[in-house]
């Protein structure tokens, strides 16, 4: 799967403003430019994926036991086993019974959040979830993304819209970043719609079971024609 730089996407960023800024460190900022990017770079990729059910971060897990949550009567009196949950989770979609092959009701099991060592805690011994991820880093790395391009694109042209105030060209008007990151957007949840299509269940999906969907396997699409879901263009900036 391709990946970008964070350094490659703010460049970019800058270069929609029109003053010829540019960046070459995030970790060490030795200029405005770095400073700010540094600062807006993760609050810009949250601000774009968190909002919506992006089909492309959804996941299937089957879950590892965790056998020092099996069945307490003292610690945990209601559920029969525990279950590690995978530590890049968002948000859980739905539990599933591996065996019967069915989803369970929210009263039949519990999940305990606490970051990376979240748990689910269930009544069956064999437990698979559909979840959202919740990281957008290259697994491994702290320089790169691997989400799919048009996504990138979304994070490239909110974060120009935020550098705007401070390194704008004047004839570059905010309106005009605003609406290049609006068209972006409109892209993306157009792209994204066909992922949501396709996503059913894990007994009928493999591919998603083996650990997600990749990008490279969707056909090329045309530009949209609608959008599917309201837009809210952001409207913060540096001053």
């Amino acid at each position: 799967m391709p990946t970008t730089t964070l350094l490659n996407i703010c460049n970019r960023a800058l270069s929609i403003l029109g003053n010829g800024d540019s960046v070459s460190s995030l970790t060490s900022p030795a200029s405005e430019a770095e400073y700010h990017c540094s600062i807006w770079i993760e609050p810009t990729f949250q601000e774009v994926i968190e909002p919506r059910d992006w089909a492309y971060r959804r996941r299937f897990s089957k879950l590892t036991r965790n056998t020092d949550l099996d069945y307490d009567e003292d610690t945990f009196p209601v559920y029969e086993y525990g279950f590690n949950m995978p530590s890049s989770l968002f948000i859980t979609r739905e539990v599933w019974d591996m065996d019967g092959g069915c989803r369970l009701a929210a009263s039949e099991y519990d999940i305990i959040l606490d970051g990376a060592n979240s748990v689910l805690l269930a009544h069956i011994d064999n437990v698979g979830i559909t979840y959202h991820d919740g990281t957008y880093l290259t697994s491994g790395s702290s320089t790169t993304t691997d989400m799919p391009l048009y996504m990138v694109d979304c994070v490239i042209k909110l974060l120009a819209l935020k550098l705007h105030g401070k390194f704008g060209n004047s004839e570059i008007p905010y309106d005009d970043v605003e609406a290049r990151y609006t068209r972006a957007l409109a892209l993306a949840i157009d792209r994204d719609s066909v992922h949501a299509n396709i996503i059913n269940t894990p007994s009928i999906d493999p591919w998603l079971q083996a650990g997600g969907f990749s990008p490279n396997n969707l056909p090329e699409l045309q530009p949209p024609t609608s959008i599917h879901g309201a837009i809210e263009p952001a409207d913060t900036e540096i001053g």
